[in-house]
C-alpha cells in the first residue's frame, strides 16, 4: 500500500530544503523570472562558465554545463531571453562550494542564455548565445 511520502516532493517531506519561488517556471519574461528570484541587480562573474554548443539542431537535445567557481552555492537557473516562458532549468539546494551541473534542455529559438548563479544570497550570471543550426537542405 503507497504512503503520502511516495507522492510529495522531497521540499514537501522537508521543509528545511531551499526551493525556487513558487511559480518561477510559469513566468513570463526574463525581468519577471529575475525579479521572481530577486535576481535583478545580478553582476556578472568570470567564476561562472556556461558552456553550451555555439549552434544547436531544433530537434536535438542540448547539452549544457554550469560550473561556478563559488563558495556556497545556493541556487542555479538557467535563462533564454527569447523564450515566452525563459526559464529552461532551476534547482535550489543546501549551499555547496565549487558547484556543477550538467543536464540538457531544448530551445525553438535563437538567443542568449543566462546561467543565474546564487552565492552567499547575492546572484551572479554567465551568458552565452545559442545559434539554431540552418536548414541549408530546404
Amino acid at each position: 500500500m503507497p504512503t503520502d511520502s511516495v507522492t510529495k516532493f522531497p521540499a514537501e517531506l522537508d521543509p528545511t530544503l531551499p526551493t525556487l519561488p513558487k511559480g518561477l517556471f510559469d513566468a513570463l519574461g526574463v525581468q519577471a523570472a529575475m525579479s521572481a528570484l530577486g535576481a535583478s541587480s545580478a553582476q556578472e562573474s568570470p567564476r561562472i562558465l556556461l558552456d553550451v554548443p555555439d549552434i544547436y539542431d531544433r530537434t536535438a537535445a542540448i547539452p549544457v554545463r554550469i560550473k561556478a567557481a563559488l563558495p556556497s552555492v545556493e541556487a542555479v537557473v538557467l535563462l533564454h531571453e527569447r523564450e515566452s516562458k525563459p526559464v529552461l532549468a532551476g534547482f535550489a539546494m543546501r549551499p555547496v562550494q565549487d558547484a556543477e551541473f550538467f543536464f540538457a534542455i531544448s530551445a525553438k529559438k535563437t538567443g542568449v542564455v543566462k546561467a543565474l548563479v546564487k552565492s552567499e544570497g547575492k546572484w551572479f550570471f554567465a551568458q552565452k548565445t545559442l545559434r539554431l543550426a540552418t536548414e541549408s537542405w530546404r
